[in-house]
């Protein structure tokens, strides 16, 4: 197989797709993506809303190119939105090839004010992951194990966290520059990581769906080990993801550049 082609699949129980496998399976934790400090945001969450200005549904859908362990290759991911009275629920779908699909699921309250504010998360193929957040009793527990950590204002779970940048991009669009800086806090599978994400200004991108321009948002003050993660949030996609990229210290990466974007009104 010429390493600068795409992959095809032959056997997939070789050494070398068995590396493969490995190398896409965690590069496929970061596909869908750690005191929240959102300026603006109130110390109490605003009771969830029953209508939304928002669309009901949308889904983006994404071509994914990348490289895991030094094999390239090529899927495709998605992500789908629904909103109904005051709740909301994301589910993020990634295809593997070797490994089938992964699917994150977020579920919670929505208010227009607020954005997302999570109840439920899971994770199909790691379900360590899985989590209840539990506001009124300031917990979070893991349901797996059932280990608690603290929840504290403004937590996000790694599919929420999409959803939460493009709902502040959205209303706080004339606020954005390079330079911005957001912390968010993110659990992980046994607690809660500060998340920085910082913006590097609007980027002209040309992908699948065609030329858009997009707010460049890059996680910032990593830990020793971790992936470097970039976002573009565009207003042409209503601040969804029109492009993420994660890279991993041996060179493994994942590119998902947006192909199509779907909506329906309320």
């Amino acid at each position: 197989m010429n390493a600068s082609s795409p992959l095809e699949v032959t056997d997939p129980a070789s050494p070398s797709k068995r590396s493969f496998a490995q190398g896409l399976g965690a590069l496929a934790l970061g596909l869908s993506w750690g005191a929240c400090t959102w300026p603006g945001q109130n110390a109490h969450a605003a009771p969830a809303s029953s209508t939304s200005t928002w669309p009901a549904r949308q889904k983006w859908i994404y071509r994914v190119e990348g490289r895991a362990s030094g094999i390239p290759y090529r899927t495709e991911s998605s992500l789908a939105l629904n909103l109904e009275a005051g709740q909301y629920q994301l589910v993020n779908e990634v295809r593997l090839p070797f490994l089938g699909s992964q699917i994150q699921t977020s579920a919670g309250r929505w208010s227009d004010a607020q954005g997302p504010q999570p109840q439920h998360f899971s994770d199909s193929k790691r379900k360590e992951r899985d989590a209840r957040f539990e506001a009124s009793q300031g917990q979070i527990v893991f349901v797996s194990t059932q280990l608690k950590t603290a929840w504290v204002q403004g937590v996000q779970d790694r599919t929420s966290l999409l959803l939460t940048l493009a709902h502040r991009c959205m209303v706080q669009a004339h606020e954005l520059k390079a330079g911005l800086r957001w912390t968010v806090p993110v659990i992980s599978s046994s607690g809660v990581d500060p998340w920085a994400l910082e913006c590097q200004g609007l980027q002209s991108l040309e992908l699948p769906i065609g030329r858009m321009s997009a707010w460049q948002w890059d996680r910032v003050n990593l830990p020793e080990g971790e992936a470097a993660l970039s976002l573009w949030m565009s207003p042409s996609s209503g601040f969804g993801p029109a492009r993420l990229l994660m890279v991993q210290s041996n060179g493994d990466r994942a590119d998902q550049r947006l192909s199509q974007w779907d909506r329906s009104p309320n």
